[in-house]
């Protein structure tokens, strides 16, 4: 899944960067290398991300976030839809 696709609001994990080297290391010293986990706070209009890295909010246009390939990091409760481990032992335990 890219960034482009990923839910708001939702924690990812990055996997990949397909872009040119001069955006791919701009984008690294922000933050977003493999393996960094970023929460896509908000979608914009036009098919952008706004996303928290280390606390500091990036926007990222839709050509770029069609570009970077990530993974829905799932069970921690910030996606639409999912419920935290916590509860799902609740209520796993309730029935």
């Amino acid at each position: 899944m890219t960034l482009a696709e990923s839910p708001a609001p939702c924690h990812v994990r990055l996997v990949g960067i397909q872009v040119d080297a001069g955006v791919r290391m701009r984008l690294r010293e922000l933050g977003m290398h493999d393996g960094a986990t970023l929460r896509v706070w908000k979608r914009s209009v036009f098919g952008g991300r706004v996303v928290v890295v280390a606390g500091s909010r990036i926007a990222i246009d839709a050509a770029t976030a069609g570009c970077v390939e990530v993974e829905v990091l799932a069970g921690d409760g910030s996606c639409p839809g999912d419920v935290p481990a916590g509860a799902a032992r609740l209520l796993a335990a309730a029935s």
